[in-house]
């Protein structure tokens, strides 16, 4: 994230997320109102325990610093 111009050293969010040909980071979006509320999106995929792989679409809260309090919306 960029703040007063700066880029800074710690990230947004950090995912385990599996990268095999169309699989990955697929998509990252702001909720509509940000920053109030203020959700990010995101759209990826990942290995569950045992299972292969799967896409998930998350919620996260992003103010004031890294992204938490993720909700799946969608596994």
């Amino acid at each position: 994230m960029v703040q007063a111009g700066l880029l800074d050293p710690e990230p947004v969010l950090e995912l385990d997320v599996v990268h095999l040909r169309e699989t990955g980071l697929l998509g990252l979006a702001l909720h509509p109102g940000f920053p109030d509320p203020p959700y990010l999106y995101v759209y990826y995929t990942y290995a569950p325990t045992g299972m292969g792989i799967a896409n998930r679409v998350a919620r996260f809260r992003f103010q004031d610093g890294p992204a938490t309090e993720m909700e799946v919306l969608l596994d």
